[in-house]
C-alpha cells in the first residue's frame, strides 16, 4: 500500500472470496488485525473504535460466488501489526456465521447487521471483481 496524497485519508483493499455455488446474504466486513495492538475482532472494533469503526467495516447485501474485492477506510500501518478480514453473512438457509481472521467458523444467534450493532438502515456498498495488481 502506498501512502495517499497529503490530506486523503488512507484506505486499505480487502479481497473476498465466496467459494461456494450460492450467494451469502447481510454481509459485514471488518479489518482486524492478527497481531499487534488493535482490535483482533468485528467485536472489539465495535467496543473500542465506536465512533471510527464504520471506516473499517464494509456492508453488503449480497456477495455472490467469486472473487471479489473492495476497500475501507484506514490502514494497518502501525508497528508489528499484521492485518486480517473477518466475515460476517447469512447462507441462502438463513443460517448466520462469522468466519474470523484465523479461519475458523462460527455460527452466530442473529443477522450480521444486527450482531454488531450497526444502525439502520444499512448502506450497503459495491464490490468489484478481484483484479491482482
Amino acid at each position: 500500500m502506498t501512502a495517499p496524497p497529503a490530506g486523503v485519508p488512507p484506505r486499505s483493499r480487502l479481497a473476498l472470496m465466496n467459494g461456494s455455488k450460492e450467494p451469502v446474504y447481510n454481509v459485514v466486513i471488518f479489518l482486524v488485525f492478527i497481531q499487534g495492538a488493535a482490535p483482533a475482532t468485528g467485536e472489539e472494533t465495535m467496543a473500542t473504535l465506536e465512533e471510527h469503526s464504520g471506516g473499517l467495516r464494509q456492508t453488503f447485501a449480497t456477495v455472490p460466488p467469486g472473487q471479489w474485492e473492495c476497500e475501507v477506510d484506514g490502514d494497518w500501518g502501525g508497528m508489528h501489526r499484521f492485518p486480517g478480514v473477518e466475515v460476517a453473512f447469512t447462507d441462502r438457509s438463513g443460517v448466520h456465521w462469522v468466519r474470523r481472521s484465523s479461519g475458523s467458523v462460527e455460527e452466530i444467534s442473529r443477522d450480521a447487521v444486527t450482531y454488531y450493532g450497526l444502525f439502520r438502515p444499512v448502506s450497503f456498498g459495491e464490490l468489484r471483481p478481484f483484479m491482482t495488481r
